[in-house]
């Protein structure tokens, strides 16, 4: 008995462990071992519609799109390879349009969705995407979206791959991830969008990077109760407002992106504390290249030049203290740094080995700025105060 114990635990534990949440390796999506269906085209069998090659496969198979217009709404609520085919002479994707509040909806998880134009002819309202995920593990590439009041929305989806798109003319937002967690969005084109570029919400663990993200009101936005994601080597430039903001989110890494140009506003701006702002080129955006509003940030290795003012520290009470401004190149600016703050405590934020273009001696360099001290029944009173540098650096880094 003992003998037949010992085997069974042997034979248990030599079982690789299976979790009911596991997400097939997207490398095994194109392998494609099940069945291909074609649509379009002139081969004998083709479908005629996409969503009915969709309702005769099975989890597996591939589906592949021949170049043509799709007037249908998709449902995918299958494990497919679904893949347009260029056109042969002029390069042009199979197009899906659909007036409905959803163009394509993807289900099921572990899906791929390649080389289509897809387009939502529906009138903006909060309710119409063009394409809609509510699932895990899917490669969303090659695309291009236009319309709808979302392009991309991803809704409690993980694990998702969205690569090499074009996104734009939306009504509210090109890409969205509402409590969507370690995704990544690469090298996507978002351009023309009536609000944001990409916007975080609730979303933690996710790499946003190498995207262009140009001509919106916005570019990309993180808000609250999202942590841990890494944005990262983008272009955020000639937007309306700002190029990259966090909002009331912490433990972000903002690093190696290229803000520039942003028209209105600012470059970066962090109301939010414990991020990291880490070696961005900031240049010519238009009123500062960098707005700080939270607490314990650190912004360091950045190179900040051509606004009309560099760098501007501003809260209320204790909202932006503890901040450490650290390495960084200020160079041709009108105004290289200020701040202006209202609370009882005088301001507390540390300067250090920064680069001022103009400043040549090795002494502590003064930042200038305002205190409003509250007195009771009596308002603001505004005191002209100053921050110092105590040990500036006399090299820019690129030197």
């Amino acid at each position: 008995m003992k003998k037949m114990i010992v085997a069974i635990m042997i034979f248990m534990l030599s079982v690789p462990a299976i979790s009911t949440n596991e997400v097939i390796n997207h490398s095994s999506i194109e392998k494609n071992d099940g069945n291909i269906f074609y649509v379009g085209g002139n081969g004998e069998g083709n479908y005629t519609s996409i969503q009915d090659a969709i309702n005769n496969a099975s989890n597996g198979d591939k589906i592949i799109v021949y170049p043509g217009v799709y007037n249908e709404r998709i449902e995918v609520n299958k494990s497919l390879c679904i893949t347009g085919k260029k056109d042969e002479k002029d390069g042009e994707l199979p197009v899906i349009i659909y007036n409905g509040e959803i163009v394509v909806n993807i289900s099921a998880k572990n899906c791929t969705l390649k080389y289509f134009r897809i387009i939502n002819l529906f009138p903006n309202n909060m309710t119409s995407y063009t394409l809609n995920i509510f699932s895990d593990g899917n490669v969303i590439e090659g695309n291009v979206i236009e319309g709808g009041f979302i392009g991309i929305s991803l809704f409690y989806s993980s694990c998702n791959i969205l690569k090499n798109n074009v996104v734009k003319k939306t009504g509210e937002e090109a890409i969205s991830l509402d409590h969507s967690n370690h995704n990544t969005v690469e090298s996507n084109r978002i351009i023309y969008n009536e609000w944001d570029g990409i916007t975080l919400f609730a979303s933690s663990n996710n790499i946003i990077t190498k995207n262009e993200v140009k001509w919106n009101e916005c570019g990309i936005t993180i808000l609250a109760y999202s942590s841990n994601n890494e944005i990262s080597c983008n272009n955020a430039s000639e937007n309306t407002n700002y190029g990259i903001t966090v909002q009331g989110a912490s433990n972000n890494k903002i690093i190696g992106n290229h803000v520039y140009r942003n028209k209105e506003w600012c470059g970066i701006s962090i109301a939010a504390s414990s991020n990291t702002i880490s070696e961005n080129m900031i240049v010519a955006n238009n009123w500062a290249g960098m707005d700080i509003e939270g607490r314990k940030n650190i912004i360091s290795k950045n190179v900040i030049k051509n606004s009309r003012i560099g760098l501007f520290l501003e809260g209320f009470g204790r909202e932006c203290r503890k901040n450490m401004i650290v390495g960084n190149d200020f160079i041709g600016n009108e105004r290289h740094a200020g701040f202006w703050f209202e609370e009882y405590l005088p301001p507390s934020n540390l300067f250090f080995h920064n680069y001022w273009e103009g400043w040549r001696a090795p002494l502590p360099k003064p930042i200038f700025g305002t205190w409003s001290i509250v007195i009771p029944f009596h308002g603001d009173v505004d005191i002209p105060w100053f921050l110092f540098d105590f040990m500036p650096s006399l090299k820019p880094l690129k030197d």
